[in-house]
């Protein structure tokens, strides 16, 4: 039987087009379905894995703790004055290794550790890298003290200079400004 005038329905030219989008939107409905399966199973497995597991072992009811080794502390020779300037050229802020090497220079230097401390206060490691004398310790050392001593002629403040006071005008008067 054929129904009245119904006219049978013809596909136009866009209907492939139309096809290709409703397909598309299923597969992303069922990607974003399988994401939200993939995260709650990650969830669940950080949730297991990071649960403790029951011990296996039989035990006699006393707590014993494994035997303590003792720390061998692994002897390392001081730096040399080119290792430590070495360190300190590379830094970017006080690491232990750069502490260890600035207590170096201090040590082969007493006389110039305030010096010191102050560039590495203000994290001016030129000042200091600026003295190295590749080879020669004793050519370092002595640009160090030179710098250490110029840093304190400059922190000094200045003297006031032995002479006479410049004389005051005789008519104040006459000095001063007139519009």
């Amino acid at each position: 039987m054929m129904k009245s005038k119904e006219k049978p329905h013809r596909r136009h030219c866009g209907h492939a087009f139309w096809l290709r989008v409703q397909r598309a939107r299923r597969a992303r409905r069922e990607l974003s379905a399988q994401g939200a399966a993939v995260q709650l199973l990650a969830i669940f497995a950080a949730l297991v894995g990071s649960m403790p597991l029951p011990s296996t072992r039989v035990s006699s009811g006393v707590s014993m703790s494994p035997p303590a080794t003792p720390r061998v502390m692994a002897f390392r020779p001081s730096p040399t004055l080119d290792e430590a300037m070495r360190h300190i050229r590379g830094a970017r802020s006080v690491t232990p290794r750069v502490r260890i090497a600035l207590d170096v220079l201090k040590r082969s230097a007493p006389s110039t550790s305030e010096w010191i401390d102050d560039r590495a206060n203000w994290l001016e490691w030129s000042d200091l890298t600026r003295c190295l004398v590749v080879g020669d310790e004793d050519a370092t050392l002595a640009r160090l003290q030179q710098a250490a001593a110029a840093w304190r002629l400059a922190k000094e403040p200045p003297q006031p200079k032995k002479g006479r006071k410049p004389k005051k005008a005789q008519n104040a008067d006459e000095t001063a400004f007139k519009p």
